[in-house]
């Protein structure tokens, strides 16, 4: 038992210097040193109880040796006994006897209970063994945990000083964001003041534009008068002479008359006046008068016929014979400074435009089989979603984010015009085949009609959905929504005459050249080709990795229509034979980005596509 409270205190002076730092350490040793005392009060009886057992055992063996020596040995002196031992001998026989038979019992007894004793001492070592069996496991635990401590207080400390680095550096970002959204707020001040600015300049230049119209207006009708002035006085001032036959004043027109004013081109109408009196006498002026009137009231009506409308259409672009089907990348550049959403090939197939995120619209030379920047066009305030060529190539129209469509004029004078009325982004804008007109499509449901030469909207459609694109034909207007359906508009009425529906969202649509055939691209990953005349759908094109990558995916027809591309998620690009129906072609490895738009070439030699890294690739077959 003395190696417990040794081994205790071998505990206290080997974790001193751990329980100076922890105080479950000094819970540990208070509890075994606990443990010790609990165990030696316990034994602490059966211990003194031993030590006399073996007192009295001595001393019985002792008297009873000697009174054995004494009973056998009568000769022995009763003198020399001492007088102690005297008076413990019985005199008689029989009382020595019973007292050594009571001894002898006394000592069965207490041989009996020094045996069970002995037994419980043995168990007792055993127990006392086993704890000090496992007070060395716990020893050796306490020790791994100490140095367990000291590896995760180190630990601590190297993560303490990190947390203050962190805390350094958190309270260094929380400085500079404070001051990021102090400046955002000062910006966003800035902007909505130049917002408000660019709102009443814009309200101003609409004022402006308007009193310039009326202006315009006024000084056209002021001119017009005094050449109706003029003509009608050089008329009343014209003799004829009375010699004229009937027939010859029958067959008086204008131009006999110097009026100097053209006659309409399919116009039959003759002065059909005949005269009462055959004297040498002056034309009245109100004659005159009535014959101009009535000359320059047929021009009016006729300006404004519907048979004028044909007589303002576009001249026919010309019909690509054969387009080449690309098979490899001859050039490749970084376009633009952010995504590429639009391309487009003049109708020379010289110039080629592209339109991005950067707000940007910038021209390219084809030249030599390369792409060469000639000039940039700005003046968008967010991004651009498509371009578009005029049929006669001097003039570009695009559709932006910032609620508007611009146009751009090539004639050298880069004057601009904005197109605004929608409320939510314009995602397409398309010249009609009637001069100075153009459709728009948006992100509002509606799809406008617009007056390029006065920049007034002169119809607006609600369409039931988002519109990703319109297409314009001789009689209609076609639209794709974002609810899965193809609506055809009259042009001379606000109601849908067609739908037809698709299996995705669509993203484009595009118009073959004798305008037999629609393109669409939808998010269903599929290409579908419909047959204007009956209304349905004809084709449907599938291949395998051809997904289409956004909400904006061009697709288009090939010049001469025998063919349709596409651009993929991965980047390639998918040309399908529209006769066949089957998979002509697939390009990739150019691209590593979903390919937004392609244009190819009205001569079929050259295909631009652009994706939503920056970049623009020219493909051709040779």
């Amino acid at each position: 038992m003395a190696g417990v409270p040794g081994a205790a205190e071998g505990l206290s002076r080997g974790g001193g210097a751990g329980a100076a730092r922890s105080g479950w350490k000094r819970h540990i040793i208070r509890a075994l040193k606990q443990r010790d005392r609990r165990q030696k009060a316990s034994f602490q009886d059966v211990i003194q109880a031993y030590n006399r057992v073996l007192e009295n055992t001595s001393f019985l063996q002792h008297l009873t040796g000697k009174i054995q020596t004494e009973l056998t040995d009568p000769q022995i002196s009763h003198t020399s006994r001492s007088p102690r031992t005297s008076l413990l001998v019985p005199n008689s026989l029989e009382s020595l006897h019973a007292m050594k038979e009571q001894y002898q019992e006394q000592v069965a007894v207490l041989q009996s209970t020094g045996g069970e004793l002995a037994y419980k001492i043995i168990e007792l070592n055993k127990s006392l063994v086993d704890k000090d069996g496992k007070l060395e496991e716990q020893e050796a635990r306490v020790s791994e945990l100490d140095q367990e401590v000291r590896h995760l207080e180190a630990s601590r400390k190297c993560l303490q000083v990190l947390v203050d680095l962190q805390e350094t550096d958190n309270a260094e970002l929380k400085e500079g964001y404070d001051t990021m959204l102090k400046c955002k707020h000062q910006r966003e001040e800035e902007l909505r003041i130049a917002v408000h600015k660019g709102e009443e300049a814009l309200q101003g230049i609409v004022k402006k534009k308007e009193q310039e119209a009326v202006h315009r207006n006024n000084k056209n009708e002021r001119e017009k008068k005094i050449r109706i002035s003029k003509v009608i006085k050089k008329a009343t001032e014209k003799t004829v002479s009375i010699d004229m036959e009937r027939e010859d004043v029958a067959t008086l027109d204008l131009k006999t008359l110097s009026l100097d004013i053209p006659e309409p081109q399919d116009s039959g109408k003759t002065l059909n006046r005949a005269f009462r009196s055959a004297s040498a006498t002056m034309l009245r002026s109100s004659k005159f008068v009535e014959t101009f009137k009535d000359l320059f009231d047929f021009r009016k009506r006729r300006v404004n016929s519907m048979c004028s409308q044909s007589e303002n259409l576009y001249p026919r672009a010309p019909v690509c014979v054969a387009a080449t089907i690309p098979s490899k990348a001859i050039f490749v550049l970084e376009a633009h400074d952010s995504e590429v959403n639009g391309v487009k090939f003049s109708p020379s197939s010289k110039l080629v435009a592209t339109g991005g995120a950067d707000r940007v619209i910038k021209l390219w030379n084809v030249i030599g089989g390369r792409l060469q920047r000639i000039q940039d066009l700005e003046g968008c305030n967010s991004s651009i979603t498509s371009v578009e060529f005029s049929p006669s190539g001097s003039q570009i129209l695009a559709a932006s984010a910032d609620k508007a469509a611009h146009l751009w004029k090539l004639d050298g004078s880069k004057s601009k015009d904005t197109l605004t009325g929608h409320n939510d982004k314009v995602t397409a804008a398309k010249f009609k085949s009637v001069v100075h007109q153009a459709v728009t499509g948006s992100m509002d449901r509606t799809v406008k009609e617009w007056d390029l030469h006065k920049g007034a909207c002169l119809r607006s459609i609600k369409v039931p959905s988002f519109c990703t694109d319109v297409v314009c034909s001789d009689y209609y207007i076609i639209s794709g929504h974002h609810d899965k359906k193809i609506r055809f508009w009259d042009s001379r009425v606000t109601r849908c005459t067609e739908e037809i529906p698709v299996q995705g969202k669509v993203t484009s649509l595009n118009i073959n050249p004798e305008q037999t055939q629609l393109l669409s691209c939808s998010r269903d990953d599929t290409l579908k080709v419909i047959d204007l005349r009956m209304n349905n759908v004809r084709q449907v094109f599938r291949a395998d990795g051809f997904k289409c990558g956004g909400d904006l995916t061009r697709a288009i027809f090939s010049p001469d229509g025998n063919y349709a591309i596409a651009g993929s998620a991965d980047g390639a690009l998918f040309i399908w034979n529209v006769t066949t129906g089957h998979l002509e072609k697939s390009l990739q490895g150019m691209h590593s980005a979903s390919v937004n738009a392609v244009a190819w070439s009205l001569s079929g030699e050259y295909v631009v596509s652009v994706d939503r890294r920056k970049m623009a690739v020219l493909w051709s077959a040779f």
